[in-house]
């Protein structure tokens, strides 16, 4: 085992780049879950705001006029403004009222005779309070038509219409938790990035290392076969990938223990394993193929990033377009960030909802072995080739 035991000697010396890349993302994870307990946590209380509202009345003070203000002043806070065109401008400006209604001259008489008669509105643009005073003063006045065309008096229609204005309706407001499994969702999807990068970065830099001429040629006199070597590398290389995954599984357990001790987070856990071994086949590729570090560093950023913007990670694959993502379908990386987003939503395990989920794993497991196939091939030609 001198090859296995030398994997981590090497390792060593890469140490600080797997701390820096660990502590980078469980800063991240830690804030973004302590957001997301705080937005669970928080009160969700509906409160009801008065909007300022501003009455010129141009007309008679009739019982219509009056009940009407009155109305004004029961929806929101009436304020008393001048009568001229500046000061209500101005205070429109300095917000000191959303709505200005001025009451024309002759509008309760027009308006008991059935004519087409109507206020002239000022208020704030854009203004969502005064959306509201709008449509709750179109209320008023609807109902008031109704009754006015009925040919009553005017304390009548007044009557009608507080009476029909007075009735509410009861309403209980229930706070929507949503699924609790999207923060676990989130956190497994980042780790299609972070995985990749360290992975690559440490085992693929390790093997390239064992892949320098001076080193070769020493295993070639070696009394350890080739055959030999490679099978020490490959446990060291996945004792190592595993270890690093198990960190992050074990943190999600921690900061995730509600989502993660559910049959929605048993499968995430294991869709992320399946990734895990892909993780393990690129980097053993990439570190057989690649001798240089430098090199290897930036492959190795271009594939964790790339696939990250690609396949759903950074940007939600729904957000994504159609050209962008029949690419990405060739990748391993867009099945697991898929199965993830499946996983999260999913809430009845049957057979219709776990197919998919179970296609996009065999489409992983299949291009891993695909990998390891490539590599196996890629490393012995190569071997060949150095030994002639």
């Amino acid at each position: 085992m001198i090859v296995f035991k030398s994997y981590f000697k090497v390792l060593k010396k890469l140490l600080p780049v797997v701390f820096i890349y660990f502590g980078i993302f469980f800063a991240i994870s830690i804030a973004i879950n302590l957001s997301y307990r705080n937005t669970n946590n928080s009160n969700f209380d509906f409160e009801k705001t008065n909007v300022n509202i501003a009455c010129i009345n141009n007309d008679e003070d009739t019982i219509l006029i009056n009940n009407f203000i009155d109305y004004l002043d029961s929806i929101g806070n009436l304020k008393e403004i001048e009568n001229n065109e500046n000061e209500v401008l101005d205070s429109l400006f300095f917000r000191h009222v959303d709505y200005v209604i001025e009451i024309p001259k002759g509008f309760t008489k027009d308006f008991l005779s059935n004519k087409d008669v109507s206020f002239e509105i000022k208020k704030v643009p854009d203004s969502t309070s005064a959306t509201l005073v709008e449509v709750l003063l179109n209320q008023y006045m609807n109902k008031a038509s109704v009754y006015s065309k009925l040919g009553i008096s005017e304390e009548d229609i007044v009557k009608y219409v507080n009476k029909d204005i007075s009735i509410s309706t009861n309403v209980d407001i229930y706070k929507d938790d949503g699924n609790t499994t999207n923060y676990i969702n989130f956190y497994f999807n980042y780790l299609n990035y972070i995985l990749l990068a360290i992975v690559i970065s440490v085992v693929g830099m390790t093997l390239a290392s064992y892949n320098r001429i001076d080193l070769k040629k020493r295993n070639i006199v070696s009394p350890i076969n080739n055959k030999s070597r490679n099978r020490q590398l490959f446990m060291a290389t996945f004792i190592v990938t595993f270890a690093i995954w198990l960190v992050f599984v074990i943190s999600a357990l921690i900061l995730y223990k509600e989502e993660a001790f559910t049959l929605n987070g048993l499968l995430i856990v294991s869709n992320s394993f399946i990734f895990m071994l892909f993780a393990l086949s690129l980097a053993n590729f990439l570190g057989n193929l690649v001798s240089n570090p430098e090199t290897l560093s930036a492959i190795s950023n271009v594939i964790s990033l790339g696939s990250s913007f690609m396949c759903g990670v950074f940007v939600p694959q729904q957000f994504l377009g159609d050209f962008v993502l029949n690419i990405a379908k060739i990748l391993p990386n867009y099945w697991y960030v898929k199965n993830n987003d499946l996983i999260a939503n999913i809430s009845s395990f049957n057979r219709s909802n776990l197919e998919p989920i179970i296609f996009g794993m065999i489409f992983i497991i299949v291009f891993t072995i695909i990998t390891f196939v490539v590599n196996g091939i890629v490393s012995r030609k190569r071997a060949q080739r150095e030994a002639w």
